[in-house]
C-alpha cells in the first residue's frame, strides 16, 4: 500500500467532518430574528413598546409571541377584560380557522405603521398583569388578502402598552424593566402553515427617568416638557404627585411648579430639586 494513501484519507475525512460542521451550522441559522426596543419612561406614563422583527427565509402568515416584564413592581400591561370573536385553527396545517365568542382580556395594542397593519386579526392578549400573548394571522377568510411578510423584510411586527406605575420613589437605584420575548410558546408559520424554526429572541428593556422636570422623557428640560406640565396643571394631564412634576419639591405639582420650569427652560433658573 502506498504511504500517501492513509494521508489521503485522513484529508478526506477532514473535509467531511468541516463539510458536515459548516452544513450543520447553516442549518441552525435563525430564520426569524426577534428584539424589543430600548425605549424610556416617566413614571406614571403609558409607554409603547415596539417588537422588531427581520424575517430571513420565509414568508410570515401568522404568529404567536409571548413577552414578559421583568418588573411587576413598576410596571404592567393593564387590561381591559372584553367578550370578542377568537379564531382557532380547525386543523395541523391551519389551512382553515374556527371563530367562536370569548372573554379575554385585551391589553392596547397597535399596529399601525407595523409589518401586520392590514392584518385581519393582531391582538394582545394577557391573564396577569406582566405577561402578554400576541397574535396575528394574515388572511382569516382565506382570500389571499392581505400579504403576508415577505422574505428579507425587516421593521416593527407589532406595539403594545405599558403602564409605569406612579409611586416610584425617585431614590431607587434599579430603575430598569427588562422585556422579555419568550422563545418557548412562540411560534410562527408560513404560507402553508409549517412551523418556521429556528427563532432568535432578544429581549428590550424601558428604563424609568428620575429627572424631575423631564416629563416626555428625553433626559433634557425644554418647551416641550412646559408643553405637558402646562397639560398637567391646567388640564389634569398624567404625573405622579411628589414625583417629576413637582419641580419645586412641595410635594404638589401645581402652577407654581410651571414657573419654575419655565424659569428653568428659558431664563437660566435654577435646576429642579
Amino acid at each position: 500500500m502506498s504511504r500517501r494513501l492513509p494521508f489521503l484519507i485522513w484529508i478526506g475525512v477532514l473535509v467531511f467532518i468541516v463539510g458536515y460542521g459548516a452544513q450543520q451550522t447553516l442549518a441552525q441559522t435563525p430564520k426569524i430574528y426577534l428584539n424589543v426596543n430600548d425605549t424610556t419612561a416617566a413614571p406614571g406614563s403609558i409607554v409603547p413598546i415596539s417588537v422588531l422583527i427581520d424575517n430571513m427565509e420565509d414568508s410570515i402568515s401568522g404568529f404567536q409571541l409571548s413577552l414578559t416584564l421583568s418588573r411587576p413592581d413598576i410596571m404592567e400591561f393593564r387590561a381591559d377584560t372584553t367578550i370578542q370573536t377568537c379564531y382557532r385553527c380547525a386543523n395541523d396545517a391551519c389551512t382553515t380557522v374556527v371563530a367562536y365568542p370569548c372573554t379575554v382580556a385585551v391589553v392596547p395594542s397597535s399596529s399601525v405603521g407595523t409589518l401586520t397593519h392590514n392584518w385581519d386579526y393582531v391582538q394582545a392578549r394577557t391573564y396577569g398583569t406582566f405577561d402578554i400573548q400576541l397574535t396575528g394571522i394574515v388572511d382569516i377568510d382565506f382570500n389571499r388578502q392581505p400579504l403576508p411578510i415577505l422574505p428579507y423584510t425587516s421593521g416593527i411586527l407589532i406595539k403594545v402598552v405599558g403602564h409605569v406605575f406612579c409611586n416610584i420613589p425617585d431614590t431607587l437605584q434599579d430603575r430598569t424593566v427588562f422585556v422579555t420575548a419568550n422563545i418557548v410558546g412562540s411560534y410562527f408559520s408560513n404560507t402553508k402553515g409549517t412551523l418556521i424554526q429556528p427563532l432568535n429572541f432578544a429581549s428590550g428593556s424601558v428604563t424609568l427617568t428620575n429627572k424631575r422636570g423631564d416629563l416626555n422623557p428625553d433626559d433634557v428640560l425644554d418647551v416641550f416638557d412646559v408643553v405637558r406640565m402646562i397639560d398637567v396643571v391646567f388640564s389634569g394631564g398624567l404625573a405622579c404627585p411628589g414625583n417629576l412634576a413637582d419641580v419645586n419639591c412641595d410635594d404638589v405639582a401645581d402652577v407654581f411648579d410651571l414657573i419654575y420650569l419655565i424659569d428653568h427652560a428659558f431664563s437660566g433658573g435654577p435646576p429642579p430639586c
